[in-house]
């Protein structure tokens, strides 16, 4: 399906009307390949090797959404079997936040935390990786 539907131009896309394509091509999206997405493959004991993958609603650096994404992801794979050895999460067809708009939101918690991952970024640049990690109780 990559194949078939990347090339293709987004103004071929349902509901993209000519308003819609040109801002799309202002942005730098000119084909559906162009959208970013996540693609999560499973690799079982067995040598199956299912593959989803699924474009993001809205171009994000947010780590929250950006995780409820792959979760959800993981969860269309509806795995049953208990022989799992490895699963890779990847993103695809990224660009730089600079250039991006910023979606408008009524969450206040996004709001909150955008900056503050930011900062965390920046610890993590100068200090590296392990500087800064999910608090946990216990």
């Amino acid at each position: 399906m990559p194949r078939f539907c990347g090339p293709r131009p987004v103004r071929e896309l349902p509901g993209v009307g000519p308003t819609t394509a040109r801002l799309l091509i202002q942005h730098g999206v000119h084909t559906v390949g162009d959208l970013a997405g996540l693609t999560i493959t499973i690799r079982y004991a067995d040598g199956a090797t299912p593959t989803r993958t699924r474009a993001l609603p809205e171009a994000t650096h947010h780590t929250r959404l950006l995780a409820r994404s792959a979760y959800d992801l993981y969860e269309t794979l509806g795995l049953q079997r208990a022989r799992v050895r490895n699963i890779t999460l990847r993103g695809k067809y990224l660009s730089p936040a600079e250039p991006a708009t910023r979606q408008l939101t009524f969450d206040h918690t996004i709001d909150k935390t955008l900056p503050i991952e930011a900062v965390q970024d920046r610890a993590r640049q100068r200090y590296g990786t392990d500087i800064i990690k999910p608090a946990a109780l216990g």
